[in-house]
């Protein structure tokens, strides 16, 4: 079925590698090791801009308006009627 075209065929190996070890072998330089730095995150000045806002606005004053009292309230007593049935 045509195994002949995937049929391995190794390589002769080279006997220096006998003699002299580290032949062909690359050295790996190490790098240095990693610093932490600190986040820096945009959440973290919306959050002081906005606690910075919460400080301005309680400095302003607040006025106080109150809601006109409705005109049946002061023309006499509200009576309220409710049914119960009892069965």
């Amino acid at each position: 079925m045509g195994f002949g075209r995937h049929q391995f065929r190794a390589k002769p190996v080279n006997c220096e590698i006998f003699v002299n070890p580290t032949l062909g072998i690359k050295k790996v330089i190490p790098r240095d090791c990693t610093v932490p730095e600190e986040f820096h995150m945009e959440i973290e000045e919306r959050l002081k801009q906005r606690h910075m806002n919460d400080h301005q606005d309680r400095t302003e004053e607040y006025e106080f308006h109150a809601r006109p009292v409705p005109k049946a309230i002061l023309e006499g007593p509200v009576v309220s009627v409710f049914f119960v049935l009892v069965v």
